[in-house]
């Protein structure tokens, strides 16, 4: 549950940062301006926590006495690693942080079909498109124009 507490801080780190900051309130604005040196930090250490748990899938078994957490000791005083009982905290741990990823996901769908609606992601679909529009219309008339003079050229040949 450990990382789980941990992700909860990285989601409140999220949440300040786009509290503060215009460009990851406006999809245009972030598109235009990016991020700050301050908060590509925010978001690389968000990533290096994940990447860190990520990592350690099995690190509670590297520290010093790690290991006796899954096993036993015999009668005769030898210790008998059992894999299920490592298996078991595993799936228990995967379980909540898929859970949890789960939350944020449809969190992030809802979001995201938000902005979808959103007039303001309407108007820049709509401003990408007449960029799109214009910038076609240039490279017609550049076309037509070379074309025409190639084919007077090719007349006087």
């Amino acid at each position: 549950m450990k990382f789980r507490s941990e992700l909860d801080v990285y989601q409140k780190k999220l949440i300040m940062l786009q509290e503060r900051n215009i460009s990851l309130r406006s999809f245009s604005c972030f598109v235009d301006q990016g991020l700050s040196p301050k908060d590509i930090d925010v978001i690389d250490s968000i990533r290096v926590g994940i990447s860190h748990f990520l990592n350690g899938l099995a690190a509670d078994v590297a520290p010093a006495n790690g290991w006796k957490n899954y096993g036993k000791y015999n009668d005769g005083n030898t210790f008998h690693f059992y894999p299920s009982i490592f298996m078991k905290r595993r799936r228990e741990h995967h379980e909540s942080v898929l859970l949890f990823m789960q939350e944020r996901v449809k969190s992030f769908e809802s979001r995201l079909e938000i902005l979808a609606h959103s007039q303001l992601f309407i108007e820049y679909v709509d401003g990408k498109r007449k960029e799109s529009l214009s910038r076609e219309t240039v490279e017609k008339y550049i076309a037509s124009w070379i074309y025409h003079h190639w084919m007077i050229k090719k007349m006087r040949w």
